[in-house]
């Protein structure tokens, strides 16, 4: 069954009164991992809770994307070494007579051990303590924190690393639970306030203070796994080289996999060489020449491959679509709550004068494009198969391609490029051009819109902006980029946003 994405925008009316006490809190965890278990979190673990900046840039357009920590000068780390199953049992006597076994608190009760006087010498220092940090009993901590000075020797090249980002908020009434959490956060506990904002491999560290961290997410593991060479025609699919189980099973061992979402669709791919030993890396991006774009869910576990419409009667089902969070409702923002900084532009474009320069590849990988607009109200093509000529003289540095005489001066028209995916022959290709040319809304609003850091919006999404002051820039957007900030200028998520999909079909719900 298609799911329908929700089509009632909500704005909710806030008071000034809602506004509370929130305290930016962050926990970024570096440890040494093989693979495939990366996303296991070891016992001992570099925890940092302070930073000047973190940076996080994700797009779908990338398949790779970073991050860089900025650490403050003299900045504490903690190294959370948590013992599990600690016995308390003291055996003592003959090893054979069990009879005489008996619990350490039960025999300290009894005097049977060392009392503390025992264990102090002439200069009133305890005898039996072990580096300052075990208890007169003998027994270990069930958590023993280590604080020190951060050091580039605290993060390795290829350790992994996971930052989890959130706000807490204090309650008008009660108790103070700031505090409590934060201490929760020093000790590498997690609290529901957190969400993985990225995690992937620690890639380069400065040498000087204040310590600069270079991150690459999980995806940096296709890097380093090779593809088998060869020319790949016929009918192949996604599935073939990235499902577990398929013909080529290139994610076997990197401890990643194809998400159920783009399995489900098994979708073709175009014909394609390796004509060298690539990375599984460099395979995902030679699949962008088709209009297939690959990522990895923001939680580094599955790699979601895919397309994009803009049609307004086809985005709001397509399967096709990639979206990180799986999430087929709308996320509603509000200008005057939830955005920091507008910076959406209005752009007017008169539409009979947009020419859509269509390219599609044939059963042998060629190349073939076509331009399709409108002349005197009426669709004008003009196919650009690009012969080579053959037996003509060329003068030096004459290209080999004809010359194309238009009907579209580039002078007055706006031409906009388009790629459809699985298109063979130029009819399909004028077909998808011209339903692109009458879907395609020039009039549109993009630009970049400031958030604050709590919405967790991600590339991909489709997001509702109600803004009450500017009633034209209300409707669905598509997100191409997202950048989060976090540090002591707060905690912000900067969006690109590259067009306004539709405008709302349904009125505004206003909830008190």
């Amino acid at each position: 069954m298609e799911q329908q994405y929700t089509h009632t925008p909500e704005y909710k009316k806030h008071a000034y009164d809602e506004d509370v006490l929130n305290v930016l809190v962050c926990q970024i965890k570096v440890w040494k991992a093989t693979a495939p278990n990366w996303f296991e979190v070891p016992e001992k673990c570099t925890i940092v809770t302070e930073v000047e900046e973190i940076e996080i840039n994700e797009t779908y357009k990338e398949l790779i994307n970073g991050a860089v920590i900025r650490l403050p000068k003299g900045a504490i780390i903690s190294e959370s070494i948590t013992n599990k199953g600690v016995d308390d049992e003291v055996k003592i006597g003959n090893k054979t007579d069990q009879d005489t076994e008996k619990k350490l608190s039960a025999s300290s009760r009894q005097g049977e051990l060392l009392v503390v006087a025992d264990m102090i010498n002439e200069s009133d220092e305890h005898t039996l303590l072990i580096d300052n940090t075990k208890s007169d009993t003998g027994l270990a901590p069930d958590a023993e924190n280590k604080q020190r000075v951060a050091t580039q020797n605290d993060f390795q090249i290829g350790n992994r690393i996971q930052i989890q980002l959130g706000y807490v908020y204090q309650p008008k009434d009660g108790e103070d639970i700031i505090t409590e959490k934060l201490e929760k956060v020093k000790n590498g506990e997690d609290i529901e306030e957190f969400y993985v904002a990225f995690t992937g491999f620690i890639t380069g560290c400065s040498v000087s203070s204040p310590l600069e961290i270079e991150c690459e997410n999980m995806a940096s593991i296709l890097k380093k796994k090779s593809c088998k060479k060869g020319v790949y025609k016929g009918n192949y699919k996604v599935n073939d080289f990235l499902k577990d189980g398929g013909k080529f099973n290139l994610l076997a061992d990197t401890g990643l996999k194809l998400a159920d979402a783009t399995a489900s669709m098994d979708i073709s791919i175009s014909n394609f060489e390796i004509t060298d030993n690539l990375s599984v890396a460099d395979l995902l991006f030679s699949w962008k020449k088709g209009g297939l774009h690959s990522m990895v869910s923001r939680d580094g576990k599955e790699i979601k491959v895919g397309s994009f419409s803009v049609s307004d009667d086809k985005w709001q089902s397509d399967k096709s679509r990639i979206d990180y969070t799986d999430n087929k409702s709308i996320q509603y923002i509000q200008s005057d709550w939830d955005v920091v900084d507008d910076n959406l532009e209005v752009n007017k474009v008169d539409k009979e004068f947009i020419v859509i320069n269509a390219k599609g590849k044939d059963e042998n990988s060629k190349d073939f494009r076509v331009m399709v607009g409108k002349v005197d109200g009426k669709f004008h093509h003009e196919k650009h198969d690009y012969k080579v000529r053959k037996k003509q003289k060329r003068k030096k540095g004459q290209s080999n391609k004809p010359e194309v005489i238009s009907k579209f001066d580039t002078k007055k028209y706006t031409v906009i490029q388009y790629e459809p995916h699985g298109i063979r022959t130029m009819d399909e290709l004028i077909k998808a051009a011209e339903e692109y040319w009458d879907s395609y809304n020039p009039n549109g609003i993009s630009g970049n819109l400031i958030i604050f850091g709590d919405l967790r919006i991600s590339p991909t999404q489709i997001v509702g902006i109600v803004n009450p002051w500017a009633p034209e820039k209300n409707g669905n957007y598509f997100v191409e980029s997202v950048k989060t900030s976090f540090g002591v200028n707060g905690f912000r998520q900067t969006l690109k946003i590259p067009y306004k999909m539709s405008d709302f079909t349904k009125p505004i719900k206003v909830i008190d």
